[in-house]
């Protein structure tokens, strides 16, 4: 089984990532399986994700990082990426986006 890693989901005409996130192993394909056993998406990614089976192709898996052992180095890579991309990913209810720090606020606190 797969250690903990930053994935990334990919639409493949238009290459663009619209989702980051983070598992281990199976995880990056549940996305997929969920949608289809379904039918109706449930949110943005899933309607992607639906848009993009029904036009004949498939989702791209793209694992961005992996070999973490803990679920906490796999957050902290996964909050760096999505903050990067600057996208608003949800995880748990909440955004994982990292706030910036100036050094002068650093050597404040």
């Amino acid at each position: 089984m797969l250690k903990h890693y930053v994935y990334a989901l990919m639409a493949p005409l238009d290459e663009e990532i619209f989702y980051i996130g983070k598992g281990q192993g199976d995880r990056v394909l549940a996305h997929q399986k969920l949608v289809l056993s379904s039918g109706k998406p449930n949110n943005d990614k899933e309607a992607r994700i639906l848009k993009v089976v029904e036009s004949g192709n498939e989702v791209r898996n793209l694992i961005l990082a992996k070999g973490y052992d803990t679920h906490e180095e796999a957050l902290a890579i996964e909050s760096l990426l999505i903050y990067q991309a600057n996208r608003e990913n949800k995880l748990f209810g909440f955004s994982c986006a990292l706030p910036i720090l100036s050094l002068g606020t650093m050597r404040k606190g």
